[in-house]
This record gives C-alpha cells, sequence and structure tokens, in this order.
C-alpha cells in the first residue's frame, strides 16, 4: 500500500494500477473489507486519471461505497464521496457536489487523521469555486493551515493551486499568481510531476487572460509535457482546450481550429461530454471567423440538439452560448442572440473572466440592439476588464465601445 502511495502521489499511474491489481489479488487484502475497498477505490482512481469515463467511475465509487458503509469502513466512505463530488463538481452537477462535499467533511471530523479532514475541506472549496468562489477560498485558506501544521507539502502545493484559481475569480490577479508560482516550484523541487503540470496550465490559464501569451504557451507546452510523461488524459485535454483558446485570443483561427478538433476527439474518447460539446463550440467559432459556412451548421445543429437534451449550465457552456449567439447575429437573428447572451450572463456572475469574454465574442450585439440593459452590459465588462488587468479583452470591449457609441441603431 505505501508503494502504492508513492506511485499515485509520484503521476506513476500505469504503476499504480499494476499494484492495485496485485493487492485485490492478494488474500490477507480480500479477507479485510477496509483493505479491499481501498484497492477498489484507489484502482478506479488511477483508472480516472488516464481517462475512464466518469460514468463509470462513479458507478465503481457508488458500489465502493455500499461495501464501506455495510463493513463500518468510515475513512473509506469518506474519500469515496469525496471522489463522487469531484466528479459532480466536473461535470456542472454543483447542489450534488456540495451535498457530497459537506457530507465527506461532516464524516472525517470526528476523525483523527488531519490529513483526511483537509482533503475534504479542500474538495468542498472545489464544489463551491463555480457558485461561491469567496467561500471556496475561505475553505482552501483553512486547509492550508491544517496542511502547513503536518508539513504536508504535498497537499499544501495542491491547496494553492486551488487557492489560485480562487483568487483568480475574486479578482485578485497578482495573488493568483503568486500562488500558482509558489505552487509550482514546491511541486518541483518534489519531483510531482502531476502536480508541476497542474500548476503550469493554471498559470497559463492567467497568463492567456491577461495578455502575455509567449509565457502563457510556455506553460502550457510544459503542462502537456507533465501529463504525457504521466499518461493524465483528462488534464491534457485541459491543456488542450486551453491552447485552442489562446490561438483564438491571438487571432489564429486555423490553429485554434485544429487544437479544438483535436481536444473535441479526446474528449470523446474519453467520455467527458460536457467538455467535448465545449471544445466543439470552439470550433465552431473559429469555423465562422474563416467562413467555413458547412462546418458551421453541422456544429450548430449539434449544439441545438445538444441544449436541448442537457438545458443546465455547466463549465464551458459560455463557449456554446458565444457560438449560438454569433450565429443568429450572421443570419440576423438579433433577439435570439440576446437570449443566448442573457443566459450566459446571468450564469456567469461568480467567473469576472468569462463573463467578460462572452460580452467581447457578442460585441455584434450591442451594435445591434435597441436595448439599453444589454449596452450597459458593455460598459461593465469594459470596467470589470480594465480594473482586473485582462488587457486584451480592454482592447476588444474598448474597441466594441466607440463603435457601439458611433454606430446607428439596425433594426431587429
Amino acid at each position: 500500500q505505501r508503494l502504492l502511495g508513492i506511485a499515485q502521489l509520484a503521476g506513476r499511474y500505469a504503476d499504480a494500477e499494476e499494484l492495485c491489481g496485485d493487492l485485490m489479488r492478494e488474500p490477507s487484502v480480500l479477507k479485510v473489507a477496509a483493505l479491499r475497498v481501498a484497492a477498489g477505490r484507489t484502482r478506479l482512481e488511477v483508472r480516472a486519471q488516464r481517462g475512464e469515463s466518469p460514468a463509470i467511475t462513479v458507478q465503481g465509487f457508488a458500489s465502493l461505497l455500499l461495501e464501506a458503509r455495510a463493513s463500518g469502513a468510515v475513512r473509506e466512505e469518506v474519500l469515496l464521496l469525496t471522489g463522487i463530488s469531484d466528479i459532480h463538481a466536473r461535470q456542472g452537477s454543483w447542489t450534488d457536489a456540495q451535498r457530497l462535499a459537506r457530507a465527506a467533511r461532516d464524516a472525517a471530523m470526528p476523525l483523527d487523521d488531519v490529513e483526511l479532514r483537509a482533503d475534504t475541506i479542500v474538495r468542498l472549496g472545489t464544489a463551491l469555486l463555480d457558485t461561491d468562489p469567496a467561500s471556496a477560498l475561505r475553505h482552501f485558506e483553512e486547509a492550508s493551515e491544517l496542511y502547513t501544521a503536518i508539513d504536508h507539502r504535498f497537499g499544501l502545493a495542491r491547496c494553492l493551486v486551488n487557492i489560485g484559481i480562487a483568487r483568480q475569480r475574486v479578482g485578485a490577479n497578482g495573488e493568483a499568481e503568486a500562488a500558482y508560482r509558489e505552487a509550482l516550484a514546491m511541486a518541483e523541487a518534489g519531483h510531482i510531476v502531476d502536480l508541476a503540470g497542474l500548476a503550469a496550465l493554471n498559470l497559463g490559464v492567467l497568463l492567456t487572460r491577461t495578455g502575455r501569451y509567449e509565457h502563457a504557451d510556455a506553460q502550457f507546452q510544459d503542462a502537456m509535457r507533465c501529463f504525457r510523461k504521466v499518461k493524465s488524459e483528462p488534464r491534457r485535454l485541459a491543456t488542450l482546450y486551453n491552447l485552442a483558446h489562446l490561438a483564438h485570443e491571438q487571432g489564429d483561427a486555423a490553429k485554434a481550429h485544429d487544437i479544438a478538433r483535436t481536444a473535441t476527439d479526446l474528449a470523446g474518447e474519453l467520455g467527458m461530454e460536457h467538455v467535448r460539446v465545449a471544445a466543439l463550440a470552439r470550433m465552431g467559432l473559429a469555423a465562422i471567423a474563416l467562413g467555413t459556412m458547412t462546418e458551421v451548421e453541422d456544429v450548430r445543429r449539434e449544439l441545438v440538439g445538444y441544449c436541448a437534451r442537457t438545458p443546465g449550465w455547466f463549465k464551458g457552456r459560455e463557449s456554446v452560448e458565444a457560438f449560438l449567439a454569433r450565429y443568429a447575429l450572421q443570419q440576423g437573428a438579433v433577439s435570439v442572440a440576446a437570449e443566448h447572451f442573457r443566459a450566459a450572463a446571468a450564469a456567469l456572475r461568480t467567473d469576472p473572466y468569462d463573463a467578460a469574454w462572452m460580452v467581447a465574442e457578442c460585441a455584434g450585439l450591442f451594435r445591434a440592439s435597441r436595448d439599453p440593459e444589454l449596452r450597459g452590459h458593455l460598459a461593465a465588462a469594459h470596467r470589470t476588464a480594465t480594473e482586473l488587468g485582462y488587457v486584451p479583452l480592454v482592447r476588444r470591449l474598448g474597441s466594441a465601445l466607440r463603435v457601439s457609441s458611433v454606430m446607428p441603431v439596425l433594426p431587429s
């Protein structure tokens, strides 16, 4: 079990999965319910890190959760609850994610295990990140104090990455960058490859948003090397998605299209449908820029069908709504474009960058609509982007403001 923990921590997922198999064949393990559940849980975690479908992982966790409860294996119950919560959070099912994360934290509190308690607090913060980033930040800082108290450097570095994300969400970009760089230095010093990749990925996202494109690309390439080394396909997918965004922001539609296509294909292989749909929308935005209208129509049909089947919000849906709004504007359907914009604006209130980016993508809407409320979004987004140092968005939104102020109102 110690070897398994080391292999998982170091990101050697193939070795970890092989060790799980060895454990699950060990007669002494099979006789002890807690050990049996632990081996099964770890194998599912490792397979998920290598690209197993989330649906299969949740099904496996749920089965093990019943066994853990029946045998009184409370520690395993906590770990399984946090694992299921994490998957719900990544799929945008925040209510379920938060409910399960709170149940895990409450179950962990009576246990004499500081690391486990800190882990559950981090998971609860992760579940809150998209709906209440200020509260998430408080949870991450609480967990950070616990990790520091027991000198758990891996937990602290992981916590710093989450602190960086939360600080970005509340507009503290300088503090976010410092947290990412500290996490990256810790991970590199400890030779924790997967965590170094995660810190580099999130640092690259921040650098993209603030317009430091060359530095962002370097961080994404470092992240990609880390994730290839440990064979973490879900995180390689996240890096591809952000590389497509970087190319889009640089105005290289052809490159953005090619990377988004690769991300779409990989997400399909991994069974990560929300990410596949978001990457497909990125392909569609690039196709609009390239003028390949047959592909634009194909993307629109698939996205409209998906949205009809899946009405809830998920991370990446802003790309879907941006594409559908841009398409509607291209067809002269201003009111339809406004509906897509408003849906996104309502859902993105806790993410200042994505909210401002959505406004910039839909700049044509503010020229085409008579609605003063819509035009108010443009000025508000420009103020937000200026305050937070999102230099590329400041330029795009400033240009849209100038054009909007002199353009005649067009009929809708």
